[in-house]
């Protein structure tokens, strides 16, 4: 789907080896293959994260702006999203790993000009995504915070930013 005639998996096996799951878990999506019907209503995780990170998401995809450290201007980060985007049993979360900050930071996100609300969890923000805000296709996620840059000792830095589908 759009535009894909193939899947073409990664580092299937840091599954197991680097996030210690078993076997079974590990290997489950190799059932999964053949038909992208066999996706559909399946829970996901979609990503962007610095191509020099090597890491799952930036295989195959187009260079992101990561590591960024954030100020009151907002910065755009294209993100891709499959079928997932348009069915109505799909629920989405943004996830925004971070770093640094200072305790009455504030970091602000906007998909496709619309605003989010966010929540702090530890070293993310998160944003709950309404039904019908994401396109299938390219999507613009725009990020930011409440301080200038220029007026803080710990700016915060993204790192990655990580998208859950569950349904």
């Amino acid at each position: 789907q759009n535009g894909a005639d193939g899947m073409y998996l990664f580092n299937l096996f840091i599954v197991q080896d680097r996030w210690r799951k078993p076997q079974a878990v590990a290997y489950a999506p190799l059932r999964e293959l053949g038909e992208v019907a066999t996706l559909v209503g399946k829970d996901k995780l979609y990503g962007i994260e610095p191509v020099a990170a090597a890491g799952m998401f930036s295989q195959g995809s187009q260079a992101a702006a990561l590591p960024i450290a954030l100020d009151i201007h907002e910065r755009r980060l294209a993100l891709p999203m499959g079928a997932d985007a348009g069915h109505p049993g799909a629920r989405f979360k943004i996830h925004a790993l971070t770093q640094g900050g200072a305790a009455d930071s504030r970091v602000r996100m906007r998909l496709n000009h619309h605003l989010l609300v966010t929540k702090r969890q530890g070293d993310q923000w998160t944003a709950e995504v309404e039904a019908g805000m994401f396109d299938t296709g390219l999507n613009h996620l725009t990020i930011w915070c409440n301080k200038p840059l220029g007026e803080t000792s710990r700016p915060i830095l993204v790192h990655e930013i990580l998208v859950s589908v569950h349904y």
